[in-house]
């Protein structure tokens, strides 16, 4: 018979052979999905975390991690971070970052220190609300209106910031920020 018809060698080996390659590639599910990390020095921290030098790193990789300090390793963007959506502590002190928005999903987080920075908006942090400890000194922060949800927040430092009121913390703060225990 024809090629169309169905019967014919080749169009049952090509049948076959499709139906061989879809049981041998199964789907790549979203924990297995690739991770960029376009900060060469935030991925070096990463793989030095995860002991994986060479190997890809995947959204699962980044899930296991509870804890991480990268403190002075000059990193400038967190894009990765967000698919660590287990890590309940997070330094990234002394570094050069200005966009917070690739944290804003870590809803586990209860210790965030962001000091030394260069942030102006944090109005990315909103969302975590289980944040008991957060250091935002010495950046460029003049607005913290968006953190007044922060209801879990035991520990805020403002120090050294452009802030004329303190808005999550209902006081007033002299010339060199807020810094306080609520």
């Amino acid at each position: 018979m024809s090629a169309t018809g169905g019967t014919n060698r080749e169009g049952v080996i090509l049948g076959n052979c499709t139906l061989i390659v879809g049981i041998l590639l199964p789907l790549q599910t979203p924990a297995q999905e690739k991770v960029q990390i376009p900060d060469l020095r935030l991925e070096k921290g990463l793989r030095r975390i995860l002991q994986e030098p060479i190997r890809l790193l995947y959204r699962d990789d980044l899930a296991r991690i509870r804890t991480l300090s990268l403190r002075g390793s000059e990193i400038q963007s967190v894009v990765g971070l967000e698919h660590c959506t287990n890590m309940t502590a997070l330094d990234l002190t002394f570094n050069k970052i200005s966009d917070l928005k690739p944290l804003a999903g870590l809803t586990a987080l209860t210790e965030l220190n962001l000091s030394s920075n260069l942030l102006v908006d944090v109005s990315p942090l909103n969302a975590l609300v289980a944040l008991k400890d957060l250091d935002l000194s010495f950046n460029r922060v003049s607005d913290v209106s968006t953190l007044s949800n922060l209801d879990a927040l035991t520990e805020l430092n403002l120090s050294f910031n452009l802030l004329a009121r303190c808005a999550a913390t209902r006081r007033a703060c002299g010339p060199e920020g807020c810094g306080s225990e609520l």
